[in-house]
């Protein structure tokens, strides 16, 4: 698959953007980057998939480096680029910058395409059933879709949200926005609508950038729903290291007890209303069925809200849950949520074949074009709820043996003014083997990059993640930053009186903080807790002289406005955050020069997913510590330090203050897995 013309063709294009882009010069890094991805894409390494994990640090461009590395390949071999990334920035800055500077350097044409999902484009039925009054809406908001319709026609807005020219409402657009039930191209009036506009350009486009979310909804109905079929597309997936939190997401269910309960008793009411106003007689038989239906998967979910009411001991704990051990189920729950699962399933049976019976026999029914709909869209929805509750009850029957690790299940207890809700939850521990059936054997090529992805110097953690195993699976390489780190920054551990764990903890970060900002400029302070930041910052708030923004007394971009402001005028500033501002924080030049951390970011496995991954690893004889938590703290702060240098000309240094870095034996690893910067450790106290 890769040429020696195509080969060729990299080559010059990476020689003419050097040659003509200001303040370009060739890094080796990058050109290893680029000639490693086409290798593995083109399948010349010896693997069973061509699949690649590649590490690039900070400077590195490694944008420019998997476009290059992938489109030529691509578009010589009819298949498409798909780059999925995690935030809305960086799809931004690919569409807006990267994608325009690539196509204008390379010598053939580039089409290229942002794949949204459908609630971020406008329905034009939906807004003219308000326009004509059919739902009730405002004089003003009536004109301002006028307006925007007229702009449509006149092909001066394309319907979607993120270039609305007018100022929207979010309840406004909530009714606006392209619905999957009711806004579908076979029904009349939908055809032209933004969002199938918007689809129609993905077969003309030779590069699709999406997000992570939106790429796993693809894949889970199969592929080639929303975007190509997989086996068509060279896939990056770019800020790689969200992939296995955002598929754990995306796969996890839950069902309210109670709640669906009165809902269903609302199905059949609504259901009976329909088949006065649709008189065909298989709608009716099936409508009839659907109310049996819901009747006995109310009468199932009453069964299981008795038996958690028998047991209430089993929440009494300070988070009201209670979590099945090793997510095995007790004989009597399993038979329970057992029947709960087959009376769903029936009851999605019918929705949707009341569903499809609504939108085959449209010209049959004796129907206002906004009552056709507005039932379509009930109905819709019905079904979508339905889907949603078997996915719960899919996993509290999924058989674990073939799973690499059991599936967490727990009950949630929460209090509703005078009534108990019960809130049922399954997740998978590991999505490895989804991963596998939906992207590593169906894709042409994946390739998967990150600024971070090692852990404590190596990939073992995050191909566990991914169930990649060895190096038959991915070829793995991380690419070192072009920055200067000795001669850029300074890794500084001051001597601590105590450790983390020690009560005095926070008394010592109030008397040592003001030493380590008071003479500069810029400065960002992480914490692990919030609760401790609050104490410091209000202690520091009457010694420091100079501001103090701290996150969440105002919002995130407020905050950093006003830094910036300050920095730009030469005067100190300092932001305290937790780590959430460890990852995505851009802070270049003068906006940050002090970074100061003030624990190993060790996590507390407090969730049920969390406790039982490492209930999990014990029952396989392994030590949760060393195989969970120092990884992930391993690679939360290599991407605080992160924040520190973002350009070349950066400069400033990174002050860690957890005495644990060395008293403890894992601190010469986690410090060993930090870049390279210069480094002054101070001696712990005794």
């Amino acid at each position: 698959m890769l040429t020696t013309a195509i080969k060729n063709e990299i080559r010059q294009t990476y020689q003419h953007i050097a040659q003509h882009r200001s303040n370009f010069y060739i890094r080796k890094e990058q050109s290893y980057m680029i000639a490693q991805i086409s290798k593995i894409l083109g399948g010349e390494h010896d693997m069973d998939r061509n699949i690649g994990i590649v590490e690039a640090g900070t400077g590195t461009g490694k944008s420019l480096a998997y476009l290059l590395g992938s489109i030529p390949l691509a578009l010589h071999n009819q298949k498409k680029v798909c780059i999925s990334t995690a935030t809305v920035a960086l799809q931004e800055q690919l569409v807006e910058h990267e994608l325009p500077a690539f196509q204008a350097d390379y010598a053939g044409e580039v089409n290229f395409v942002l794949v949204k999902g459908r609630r971020r484009y406008a329905c034009l039925e939906r807004m003219q059933n308000l326009i004509e009054g059919v739902t009730p809406t405002r004089t003003e908001q009536r004109e301002q879709l006028q307006e925007l319709i007229a702009r449509y026609q006149a092909h001066t807005w394309d319907g979607d949200l993120d270039q609305c020219p007018l100022p929207m409402e979010p309840a406004l657009w909530q009714q606006i926005a392209s619905d999957k039930h009711t806004c579908q191209r076979q029904t009349p009036g939908h055809e032209h609508c933004p969002f199938h506009i918007a689809r129609d350009s993905l077969q003309e486009a030779d590069v699709l950038v999406t997000n992570h979310h939106l790429l796993l909804a693809d894949l889970a109905l199969g592929g080639g729903i929303i975007l190509p079929e997989p086996e068509s597309m060279f896939f990056v997936i770019d800020e790689a290291h969200h992939l296995p939190t955002t598929t754990q997401q995306f796969t996890r269910a839950h069902v309210s007890i109670h709640n669906s309960i009165q809902w269903l008793k609302d199905i059949e009411i609504l259901i009976s209303t329909f088949s006065k106003q649709i008189t065909l007689t298989k709608f009716g038989e099936v409508s009839q069925k659907m109310i049996t239906t819901c009747h006995d998967a109310e009468a199932a979910l009453t069964k299981i809200e008795q038996c958690l009411q028998q047991n209430l001991t089993w929440f009494d704990n300070a988070e009201q849950l209670h979590r099945f051990e090793m997510g095995q189920l007790p004989d009597t729950i399993r038979t329970l949520f057992h029947n709960s699962a087959i009376t769903n399933k029936t009851c999605l049976q019918h929705a949707s074949k009341l569903h499809q019976i609504v939108q085959d026999e449209r010209q049959e029914l004796d129907l206002k074009r906004h009552e056709y709909e507005h039932i379509l869209e009930h109905l819709g929805q019905m079904t979508e709820r339905f889907e949603q509750m078997q996915q719960l009850w899919q996993g509290m029957m999924q058989d674990d043996r073939q799973e690499s690790a059991p599936w967490v299940r727990w009950l949630a207890r929460q209090q509703q003014g005078t009534k108990t809700e019960f809130v049922a939850h399954v997740s998978p521990i590991m999505v490895d083997r989804l991963l596998e059936q939906l992207l590593w054997e169906k894709a042409a090529g994946v390739i998967l990059c990150s600024a971070t992805l090692r852990a404590l110097g190596d990939f073992n953690y995050f191909l566990n993640q991914l169930g990649l195993k060895d190096m038959g699976d991915a070829r793995c390489f991380a690419l070192p930053s072009p920055f200067d780190y000795p001669k850029k920054g300074l890794l500084y551990a001051p001597t601590m009186p105590c450790e983390p764990n020690h009560p005095e903890f926070t008394s010592a970060l109030i008397q040592i903080l003001p030493k380590l900002i008071q003479d500069e400029g810029a400065t960002l302070v992480l914490f692990t807790s919030y609760q401790q930041m609050q104490e410091v910052a209000q202690a520091l708030s009457d010694t420091l002289s100079m501001p103090l923004w701290v996150q969440g007394e105002q919002a995130n971009h407020l905050l950093l406005t006003k830094h910036k402001q300050l920095c730009d005028q030469e005067q100190p500033s300092v932001l305290m955050g937790t780590m959430s501002f460890a990852e995505g924080l851009d802070l270049p030049g003068h906006y940050l020069t002090n970074l100061i951390i003030t624990k190993i970011p060790f996590s507390v496995p407090t969730s049920p997913v969390e406790q039982a991954h490492a209930e999990y690893l014990k029952q396989m004889g392994q030590n949760p510590f060393f195989q969970l938590t120092l990884p992930e703290a391993s690679k939360k702060l290599i991407q605080s330090c992160g924040r520190l240098l973002r350009h070349e000309d950066d400069f400033g240094r990174v002050v860690i203050l957890d005495a644990r870095l060395q008293t403890k034996g894992y601190g010469q690893p986690l410090l060993e897995a930090l870049p390279p910067f210069t480094r002054r450790l101070e001696r712990p106290l005794a």
